[in-house]
């Protein structure tokens, strides 16, 4: 058996959320987290993603439909 550590409990923990806020996020904790994304192992090690920071509606829905929706 494996020993429990942070690492195996956080990832056997991790669930995706898609029922979003619409309260404003600062730039100091958005820049954490796309650093973060960026040191981010995926697979093959290839970082293959591409991110667009949008604060405005307007341009969120034009993504949506740009997007297919």
């Amino acid at each position: 058996m494996i020993p429990e550590n942070d690492v195996i409990t956080s990832i056997s923990s991790h669930r995706s959320i898609r029922n979003y806020k619409s309260d404003p996020i600062a730039d100091d904790v958005l820049q954490t987290i796309l650093q973060a994304g960026l040191r981010a192992s995926s697979s093959g090690n290839m970082q293959t993603w591409s991110v667009i920071v949008t604060r405005t509606e307007e341009k969120k829905r034009q993504l949506y439909q740009a997007h297919y929706e």
